[in-house]
Formats: C-alpha cells, structure tokens, sequence
C-alpha cells in the first residue's frame, strides 16, 4: 500500500447521532446483508478480501471511540475471529442475532456458510458506520477485491482515506437554488411534525431488550410484478404501494380515533444528489422525511394510494430528504455527551406527547453487479436494524425482481410483528 492508513479517524455528525441512539436503548446499530449462491465460494479467498476490505476502507477496521467529539480508531485485535467460516446449519441463525460491539474490534463481521447446494454470505455492518447505501457499497468492494485476488493474489488495494464520509458532500453537490426552498421545506416539516401533536401509530408493548429477532416476508418476481403493473396503472411507484400498505394496516389494528394524525416516516438515500449516486466512502448517507396525512388518509386502499402517491411525487420535485438533515451544522457543534442528552429528551418528549411516527425505510434495490463474487447471488436482502419497543420501524429491500420486508426487534415483541405485516400484505391489491 503507497497510502498509509492514520491510526484515527474523524468521526462526523451522523456517527455521533446515531452511537447515541444505540446508548439510549432506540436501536441496535447493525445492518445484515443475506447472500445465497448457488455454488461455493474460495473460502481462503474471501478470508483474504475481508482482511483487505477493512483497509480499502479503513473506517470499517476501527472500533468506535466516545470521547468528546468522537474518533473512529483503528484496531488490530479482533480482526482474525471478524470472518468466520462454518458448516454448521445453525450458524446463521445465531449470527443474526450476535450485538456488534462499537467499542471492540472492527465494525464488520462476516460469515461464511458453507452448504451443499451454495454457501450462504452473511455481512454484518454497523449503522453507525453506514447506512444501507454504505452497507452496499462495502459489499461492492468485498467482491471486487475477492474477484482481483482471482486473477492477482497479492493483489492490495489502496485505501480510500481521503473519500468524504459527510453529509456536507451533499450540500456541496446541490445547485445554489436549492437551498433556500430547503429551509423553507424545513420549516414546513417541523410544523407538520408537531401540529397537532398527536400521531396515530402502532406501538408495540413494552419488553425486556432480551434476545433479538427478526421477521421476514419475501414477495417472489410473480406478485411483485403484479403490484408494479398495478402502480404503473396508478401511476404509482411500489414504495408508495408499500406506504399505503403499511398506513391502512396502522389505521386497521392500530384502532385509529379519527382524530390523531396520520403520519408515516420514511428514509430517502441522500445519494440520488451525487454525480453516478456514489458517495466518497462507506457512510451513513440517508435522512428523513415524512408523509403527512392528517385526518384524512382515505377509505380504502386507492384511495390511500391517491394521498401517498400525491404526497411523494411532490416531494421528490422539491429535494426530498434535505430538511431535517439540513441541520446537521447545529450537532457538528455538540460534544457526545449533548448530542445524548438531546436526542434522550426528544425521544422522551416524543413518547410523552405520542407522537412519534410509525417508520418504513426503503433501503433500495440491490444490483447483482454490486455482488458478484466470480458468481452472482440467487438472493439477497438486507435486514434493517433491530428497534425497541414502543417505536416501531420495518425495511424493505429489492434484489433480481424480488422484494424483501424486514423488522428486527426483541423476541418477545415477534407475534405482534408478525401479525403487523400479515395485514400489510393482505391490504395490497
């Protein structure tokens, strides 16, 4: 390597934020990537691309350091036990569910599957390093140096140290017009937050954090297509028929009053800013928005799918996902330890108030291209990260005209889930 890799690196606004949701018990910092082949992998190879990954991209061989304003250093230890490989048709399972510590060893971890009909790949990516466009873009250079060393076996790529890791390559990217229609979308965003205060959503029962699990709904190419055909009809996109989904199954079990808000948060990859949508290295790149419904979300399904459809084509004309995020500035500012008494007493307010949205984050569709190791997967998805109750989050991925859901959240919250996206499913056409 002629780039020599600093044994620190800056932590930037997004990973302090986020460290601090895990520290207050919101949410396991941790998104999973589930690749099945249907051939095996070099084992010794990818052994070898892995240790190589976390110096490509040096963040992800660092363990998270709180002091002040916060650093990511680079570690040694623990880099040897972070690729696994087993036999084991249990693994897996357990893997899933293992915490990622932000304080010990690198902040990526790997397990190799391997079974007679294809192994099966399973990335495990703290969210306070990336988001699920980061996630995916580890993922791409994972295969791609497990490709070079094919070919290459010394092969060592250099380290990306000087990529942008903040959301200030977004602003930068933006022309100058869209920044004063950005405060004024802000503005409009934390009143339609906060008045009226109250937002219809389902809260799960309160539960011991105990063990971790996840459920998990695949739709096949068949009825996938179908839904994109029915959207095309609707001049709708399947993310809004997935929103309006989840919005009549929120108003069906949640009891709605009539009275309290329909609101429903939602994820936009800040990416879609940036020359060919990539960022500078693996960062968290994604921010908020929301889909405001107040007291009338519509009678059924289409006409549900009218308000959705109305709001997020509008909102995609006016640089989406660039209000709450504009404020980055103000937490840039703040020491750890602020930015954790701040977003403790937002979430108590927030719960205090009842009004804290229901979340869906799209985390986009998966190329195959991204995930070539000598062979393209069979499947692939992406698990969001575990919340704890009373909020309530799911994701949704797309790989090869799939489409995955997932909701990651303590064991003993599972069936209310598990009924949760039943009846979404059931609302769609």
């Amino acid at each position: 390597m002629s780039v020599l890799v600093p044994s620190r690196l800056p932590a930037v606004s997004a990973d302090r934020m986020l460290v601090s949701w895990q520290d207050l018990g919101i949410i396991d910092m941790m998104i999973q990537f589930e690749i099945s082949f249907d051939a095996k992998l070099d084992a010794d190879r990818l052994a070898r691309a892995f240790d190589l990954s976390l110096d490509a991209e040096p963040v992800a061989g660092c363990r998270f350091v709180r002091d002040g304003r916060c650093f990511w250093e680079r570690v040694a230890e623990g880099r040897s036990g972070a690729f696994v490989v087993s036999t084991d048709a249990a693994a897996c399972d357990r893997f899933l569910v293992e915490p990622l510590n932000l304080s010990s060893g690198p902040q990526v971890r790997a397990l190799l599957a391997q079974r007679s009909g294809g192994d099966r790949l399973v990335l495990k990516v703290s969210h306070a390093l990336a988001d699920a466009g980061g996630t995916k873009h580890y993922a791409r250079t994972l295969s791609s140096i497990y490709r070079a060393l094919d070919t290459d076996p010394r092969h060592a790529p250099e380290p990306n140290v000087a990529g942008s890791r903040s959301v200030g390559q977004i602003f930068r990217a933006l022309p100058w017009r869209a920044h004063p229609r950005v405060l004024v979308n802000l503005w409009r965003e934390i009143r339609g937050l906060n008045l009226p205060p109250v937002t219809h959503a389902i809260a799960l029962p309160a539960c011991e954090r105990g063990p971790l699990g996840f459920a998990v709904r695949h739709l096949p190419v068949d009825r996938v297509s179908a839904l994109s055909a029915y959207g095309r009809a609707h001049s709708a996109t399947l993310n809004d028929l997935l929103m309006s989904a989840f919005v009549r199954a929120q108003i069906d079990l949640g009891r709605w009053d009539g009275e309290s808000q329909v609101r429903l948060q939602t994820t936009v990859d800040l990416r879609r800013y940036l020359p060919g949508r990539r960022a500078g290295g693996v960062c968290n790149l994604s921010a908020f928005d929301y889909a405001f419904l107040g007291t009338e979300p519509g009678a059924d399904f289409d006409a549900t799918l009218g308000r959705v459809t109305a709001i997020t084509s509008r909102r995609k004309a006016d640089w989406t996902g660039l209000t709450l995020i504009s404020t980055v500035p103000v937490l840039w500012s703040m020491g750890y330890p602020r930015i954790k008494r701040f977003f403790a007493w937002l979430f108590k307010r927030s719960a205090e108030t009842r009004n804290q949205p229901n979340a869906l984050t799209n985390m986009g569709p998966i190329a195959p291209e991204d995930l070539d190791f000598g062979v393209r997967p069979v499947s692939a998805w992406l698990l969001t990260p575990p919340i704890h109750p009373p909020m309530f989050g799911m994701g949704l991925t797309g790989y090869s005209g799939t489409l995955t859901l997932s909701v990651g959240v303590p064991v003993a919250a599972l069936p209310e889930v598990e009924t949760f996206m039943d009846a979404m499913l059931k609302e769609l056409p």
